[in-house]
């Protein structure tokens, strides 16, 4: 039979499972970006990755999320819930769809 822990050691786990909470992760990325991005000058292609890390950035800023890391033409995002994940990533797809099939 074991022993019981010892009560600071029960408290010691209370305390750390209070500090943790749910975060959802999310991964961007631009599809078809090595295609698209061969027919870009540069300074066309250092616009349109600004402005989508912007566009991620209100996006997670509205799901008290945020962008963790950038990565090549994608991003990793964190938000404080599976909700506020899924809402980020509608926001996201309404944010882009109006540049879905323009051509480079």
């Amino acid at each position: 039979m074991r022993s019981p822990r010892p009560l600071s050691a029960r408290v010691r786990r209370h305390e750390l499972m209070t500090t943790l909470r749910v975060t959802a992760i999310m991964k961007t990325d631009i599809s078809g970006s090595t295609a698209r991005f061969r027919t870009l000058l540069e300074p066309d292609l250092t616009t349109l990755l600004a402005e989508h890390r912007e566009l991620l950035g209100r996006v997670a800023a509205a799901h008290d999320g945020r962008i963790v890391k950038p990565e090549g033409d994608g991003f990793w995002l964190a938000f404080p819930s599976v909700t506020a994940g899924a809402l980020g990533r509608d926001g996201h797809a309404r944010g882009v769809a109006p540049c879905r099939g323009v051509q480079g």
